[in-house]
């Protein structure tokens, strides 16, 4: 179990960017994530918010800067096999979903790849998954249908 107030991601002076550094994305950011701790990143559309997410996941290696996800190193190939094995999920903002499946039931995809059981795979009631399934539904139950022409593909877990 790791302690409520444990660091789960940190990152320090990061800096990327592309096209050889003629176009800088991210410059000096430092992140602290702690658990239990709900975090938002927003910004306009080009400033860096996908950018960020992929170097704080271990999709994307930072030109510059520490980053530590629950103690691992992304930059290291085996911490970051390990982190995407065990530790991090990944939704992406395009059309990645199973529609015909819940959140959460997309979410355990991964864990039954891994050879878990599906009814294992299913978070328990008091799981940092369950808690953002429920958070992503309260969250699209604001969000009009109109704004996309569809009903949002979210439904709170049981």
């Amino acid at each position: 179990m790791i302690a409520d107030n444990t660091t789960l991601i940190e990152a320090r002076d990061l800096c990327k960017s592309f096209d050889r550094g003629k176009i800088p994305v991210i410059r000096g950011i430092d992140v602290r994530i702690v658990r239990g701790e709900i975090t938002a990143l927003w910004g306009a559309s080009g400033s860096g918010k996908s950018t960020l997410l992929h170097l704080l996941s271990g999709l994307d290696a930072p030109d510059s800067g520490r980053i530590s996800i629950l103690g691992y190193n992304p930059g290291r190939e085996a911490d970051r096999l390990e982190l995407r094995r065990r530790h991090v999920g990944f939704v992406f903002q395009l059309h990645n979903l199973i529609p015909d499946l819940t959140v959460e039931e997309n979410l355990a995809i991964p864990a039954v790849a891994c050879g878990q059981k599906p009814g294992d795979a299913r978070p328990s009631a008091s799981s940092p998954t369950r808690s953002a399934c429920r958070t992503a539904a309260n969250i699209a139950s604001r969000i009009s249908p109109a704004a996309n022409g569809s009903a949002p593909p979210f439904a709170a877990p049981s």
